[in-house]
């Protein structure tokens, strides 16, 4: 428990530097974790479980033949080049 104190004293020690936007970004952050926390396993989603075992039998069957590593890597440049200006954001 002293630990977790001296953290919690240390991060509002820094706090008081941050401006409003700085501050909603710590926020969001803060909350990402909080969520991501809470958040139910994916392995226990029983339909995403099922169409993860649909696919890898596809696959394994040679229904589905995949991807090749240079697939992969056109499909990403050609991501990367829709990508607006100064954005993560794609088209």
């Amino acid at each position: 428990m002293g630990v977790v104190k001296s953290l919690d004293n240390e991060i509002n020690q820094y706090l008081h530097y941050l401006n409003t936007d700085q501050k909603k970004v710590v926020l969001n952050l803060v909350k990402a974790f909080a969520k991501l926390q809470y958040t139910e396993p994916i392995w226990k989603d029983k339909s995403f479980v099922k169409e993860m075992n649909s696919q890898v039998e596809e696959f394994e069957s040679g229904k589905d033949k995949g991807l090749g590593w240079e697939e992969v890597k056109i499909s990403a440049k050609r991501k990367n080049t829709n990508k607006k200006e100064g954005s993560w954001k794609t088209k």
